[in-house]
């Protein structure tokens, strides 16, 4: 049911309340604006005092000594605010990043002391005494010359303050667990993290399956044609045969090639470099095979511990002979065996005797003296490799001794080899109790 007492009561006690402030104010009451706790208003409202605005406030809650509590959402620029705190304006801060009237907001400490900060708090917590990441602005000289300090909060316990995560200081170096970077990227851990598949200090990561992750370095002489880089790629290596042939890549690129224009890598140790190995005993130390050639290289492996090389190699010199494979110079070529190869006479008459002096595959000096009984004829002396050949190889004998020469002919002495032996025969019988010496030496491998 309709209360009309009650509502023209309360029409005729709003109509007396503005009777009385037109009376009291007239037309200065718009023109001068309101006063609440003040009787020299200096805008349109003007309090002296505190102020509470919404339905749950009002009349509930005392804001601070002269503050301002807010129930609902704060429209600045906007009569829709978007959310608690809704700032609209059309300042462009890049037309003039040091006006301070280009910012939507602008915090401003104008105590001017180096050392003080002006700061943003985060927090998602019921306490009030805790707050959970802070950015912060630090001057550091004259004329709010200065430092960004970015804050996380490292615990979980209420109270614990935040700890300084980054900053920028004003020569704009950036520093990650450090408040003092030293360089354009510094980071400092105070226990270093152990590398793993999914942990690292510094982590690159891409999404694309079979893609790359990379380091870039950029030339400032040949600007978008020279740099240098570091590249990991997933599937970058030209050997294997699936998708998960991974390769890292260290290279420099230059745009013009020729004489003149050498781009290189340097590594420069105080002391050794290994490759495939933690602990290198000399300047470049390597734990396995070795390729060296252009048309060896990336084509053929080399053997086990061992090395294939294409060109020609000097050892104490630094011009090898065109016509010599490997050139020594003012040294020894010397082969060392731990195992000698055998030796053994046969058809040699009564119990003759065949020794090896200073024996190795490639080379040696054999005594051999036929026996007492009659001698007869093919193979009288076999030397067995310690390690086979491939194929057989050219063995050539030097005498060393009278009868050693001089038998050479009138015996019909020839060798013959095969990959695991070589054999001294005589053609015609040799005189019994006669000793020979021979040196011998394995100079080539037939292909």
């Amino acid at each position: 049911m309709l209360n009309l007492k009650k509502q023209i009561t309360g029409l005729m006690q709003t109509t007396v309340v503005v009777f009385v402030l037109f009376s009291l104010c007239g037309n200065k009451l718009f023109a001068q604006g309101m006063g609440i706790g003040t009787s020299t208003p200096a805008s349109v409202l003007d309090v002296e005092g505190n102020v509470a605005i919404g339905a749950s406030y009002s009349g509930t809650t005392a804001a601070p000594t002269n503050g301002l509590i807010v129930e609902g959402n704060v429209g600045i620029g906007t009569s829709a605010p978007l959310n608690v705190f809704n700032i609209k304006s059309t300042n462009d801060a890049l037309t003039g990043v040091g006006t301070p009237s280009n910012y939507f907001l602008f915090l401003h400490d104008a105590a001017a002391i180096n050392g003080k900060g002006v700061g943003i708090g985060f927090a998602n917590t019921s306490l009030t005494n805790t707050v959970g990441a802070a950015i912060i602005f630090k001057r550091t000289g004259a004329n709010a010359q200065g430092e960004l300090q970015f804050y996380t909060k490292t615990s979980t316990t209420g109270g614990v303050a935040p700890v300084q995560a980054m900053v920028i200081d004003n020569a704009q170096n950036i520093g990650i667990g450090t408040a003092g970077p030293a360089a354009r990227l510094h980071l400092y851990e105070a226990t270093g993290t152990t590398l793993s598949a999914s942990a690292g200090t510094l982590i690159l990561e891409h999404g694309n399956s079979g893609g790359e992750s990379s380091i870039l370095f950029k030339s400032n002489v040949s600007v978008g044609g020279d740099y240098g880089y570091i590249k990991y790629s997933d599937d970058g290596s030209a050997n294997g045969t699936t998708n998960d042939n991974s390769l890292l890549e260290i290279g420099v690129q230059n745009d013009v090639y020729g004489s003149g224009y050498d781009d290189d890598i340097a590594l420069m140790p105080s002391s050794h470099v290994g490759i495939g190995t933690r602990g290198p005993k000399s300047m470049l130390d390597v734990n396995g095979n070795l390729t060296v050639g252009s048309t060896y290289s990336g084509v053929t492996a080399a053997p086990a511990d061992g090395a294939i090389i294409k060109g020609h190699v000097g050892i104490g010199t630094t011009a090898p002979v065109t016509n010599a494979i490997l050139a020594v110079k003012d040294g020894h070529l010397q082969s060392q065996q731990t195992t000698a190869p055998t030796v053994a006479a046969t058809n040699a008459g009564t119990t003759p005797t065949v020794s090896l002096s200073n024996a190795t595959d490639i080379a040696g000096l054999i005594t051999f003296t036929t026996g007492t009984g009659a001698p007869g004829t093919g193979a009288y002396v076999t030397v067995t490799f310690n390690k086979t050949y491939t194929t057989a190889p050219m063995v050539l004998l030097y005498p060393n001794g009278p009868n050693a020469a001089q038998d050479i002919a009138s015996k019909g002495i020839y060798v013959t080899s095969t990959t695991s032996t070589f054999v001294i025969n005589f053609n015609v019988a040799a005189a019994i109790s006669t000793q020979y010496k021979w040196f011998y030496h394995v100079i080539l491998e037939f292909p």
